[in-house]
Formats: C-alpha cells, structure tokens, sequence
C-alpha cells in the first residue's frame, strides 16, 4: 500500500531465499535439480501471452542451476487452438 512496500515486493531480499526447507519438498527437488544439472532441459510453454511469460520467467530462474536449457513454444495455428475443427 506504500512506495517503499512495492519497492520491497519488486526488489525481494536475497537472504529471504536461502532457506529451501521452507517450502514442501524443496530439499528433494533441490537434489533432483543437481543430478539433472549437466542434462538439457527444455521447457514447454504455450503460445498465448501468460505461456510465454511463465515460459520465460521459469528459463531465468532455471538458468542459474542448468548448463543447458531450451524452451519450446508451439506454433499457434499449425500446433494450437483452431475454430476449424
């Protein structure tokens, strides 16, 4: 509700995400995340716009950990949706 609450919010602390037992199972998906981390990962997204968001907001938060990583995207029309069939 203030400035400085927003700049906090858009700006997070790094410290705060230094504790991965927070969460539910993040101590074996952090495990899982290092025997994976020399294999090629692809993402799979979807065309439309929070697709493509989450497709690239998940590849900038992968990218740290993993060597290799692709996204793939599908084309709209020749793969997506279509008022045709």
């Amino acid at each position: 509700r203030t400035k400085n609450n927003a700049i906090k919010f858009l700006n997070p602390n790094p410290k705060f995400f230094d504790n991965k037992s927070i969460l539910l199972g993040m101590d074996e998906a952090v495990k899982k995340a290092q025997e994976f981390k020399h294999k090629n990962i692809t993402i799979y997204g979807d065309y439309d716009v929070d697709g493509v968001m989450s497709t690239v907001i998940l590849h900038k938060g992968l990218s740290p950990f993993f060597n290799k990583i692709d996204h793939y995207i599908p084309h709209r029309e020749a793969e997506g949706w279509r008022s045709d069939r």
